[in-house]
């Protein structure tokens, strides 16, 4: 089987951060999310919008973590990174379509363009707190202000240093 990437920033599905690649952790968000808030459940699939909207933001907040350190890392800015991800990952979809375009791509079951998804890309409104993948890696590792996430892949070593970075 050929390396898989997302389709918007070429990031690899099976990257390692910890034991886990990118794919586990975005199934570990949307599982997680899923019991949580009683989501009609639909496994992810490589290649989905929803997989590569997750993994562009997980990506985007453990680079953050890693590129910070303790203790420059704070909520609200791992929330605009992830943010920033699903924007990049939103609009490449809507403008792209890269289900057109490869077979490796999933075309969505509703429409990738919304005027909530419009008002959202255009807001300021981090709400951190609502922020599914950072929430997620919060509940496994413990919160960021303490030795949680950054100590654990500091003391592993384990992030790929050539991917690290927003």
């Amino acid at each position: 089987m050929s390396k898989r990437y997302t389709a918007c920033n070429n990031i690899p599905y099976d990257l390692l951060v910890l034991d886990k690649s990118l794919f586990q952790w975005a199934k570990l968000v949307f599982d997680n999310y899923s019991s949580n808030h009683n989501v009609k459940y639909k496994p992810l699939e490589l290649g989905s919008y929803t997989t590569d909207s997750l993994i562009i933001q997980l990506y985007n907040v453990f680079s953050y973590i890693i590129t910070e350190g303790i203790p420059n890392i704070n909520r609200n800015d791992a929330a605009y990174c992830a943010k920033i991800g699903w924007e990049a990952n939103y609009t490449y979809w809507r403008d792209n379509q890269p289900y057109n375009k490869s077979n490796l791509y999933k075309k969505p079951s509703i429409p990738i363009y919304s005027e909530y998804r419009e008002k959202r890309l255009n807001s300021l409104d981090l709400r951190p707190e609502d922020n599914i993948p950072l929430n997620t890696i919060l509940e496994v590792f413990g919160p960021i202000e303490s030795y949680g996430v950054v100590g654990i892949l500091n003391d592993y070593n384990l992030w790929n240093k050539e991917y690290a970075f927003i």
